[in-house]
């Protein structure tokens, strides 16, 4: 009998993958991180913007020799118009935050002192916020005299003063009004307006609202009421007398419109 032992010098053949699970895992783990990181580091630059490391002023001034009138277009910023004792119309702009924009306008075009936030806002940074805010004081002699015109469109406006003929125009935001006027337009299409009025009734009140709210506060006094609502409610709580000399129209074809007496 005869027995037989055959010897293989081949490699055993292991079919069991490769383990990289170490590898990878540290991979994702460095990736991770550094997303963090970079996160973190972003984080705090746009902190520093929005908490004051963006912070700029700006101070414009306009003799208002000749000026009979003022015409104002507010499209994103708070706005605080005043009369105080100054020689000559001054503009002070104050902005906070990314892309922290001082550039206004204020200039006397015949006769009439012109303002506006003069900004290029066709596009938006997406990260971050920015404000801007502004005190127009004009000089004390003027107050009564002049008419104005003001566009409020993305933006909160409060006047405070006496005027001529006022035209206001609300398409966004908020305004507020207190003051002596010799008639008021108000046309509000969003948003929010409240005037109050003082002194003796304006001569011709015009209320048109569309889209958002107005309340309007009047001199004591009759008014010749007209206008209607479409849409909406309109409330008319003061004495009506259809010859007197102070008309009063409101028409609200959306949202609301309230006039009532000052106290």
């Amino acid at each position: 009998m005869t027995d037989t032992t055959i010897v293989s010098d081949a490699p055993i053949d292991d079919a069991r993958p490769p383990q990289h699970n170490g590898a990878w895992v540290a991979a994702l783990v460095t990736l991770v991180g550094g997303i963090v990181i970079v996160s973190i580091i972003m984080q705090a630059a746009l902190s520093g913007l929005t908490s004051g490391g963006g912070a700029r002023s700006a101070t414009y001034t306009a003799s208002v020799d000749g000026v009979t009138a003022i015409a104002a277009e507010i499209a994103a910023s708070d706005l605080v118009l005043t009369f105080d004792d100054v020689d000559e119309a001054t503009l002070e702009v104050q902005a906070r935050g990314w892309r922290a924009d001082v550039e206004w306008l204020l200039e006397v075009d015949n006769g009439v002192l012109r303002v506006s936030d003069d900004r290029d806002l066709w596009w938006s940074w997406p990260f971050g916020s920015s404000s801007t805010s502004a005190q127009l004081v004009l000089p004390q002699e003027l107050e009564g005299d002049l008419t104005a015109d003001i566009g409020v469109s993305a933006a909160d406006v409060i006047i405070e003063g006496d005027f001529g003929d006022t035209r206001i125009r609300v398409s966004a935001g908020s305004l507020q009004m207190t003051g002596d006027v010799s008639s008021l337009d108000l046309d509000v299409s969003a948003g929010d307006a409240s005037a109050t009025i003082t002194g003796e009734p304006p001569s011709s009140t015009t209320v048109d609202v569309s889209a958002g709210s107005a309340v309007i506060e009047l001199p004591d006094g009759t008014y010749a009421v007209t206008g209607e609502a479409s849409a909406g409610s309109r409330t008319i709580d003061v004495r009506t007398d259809p010859s007197s000399p102070n008309t009063l129209h409101v028409s609200v074809s959306a949202g609301d419109a309230t006039v009532t007496y000052g106290d």
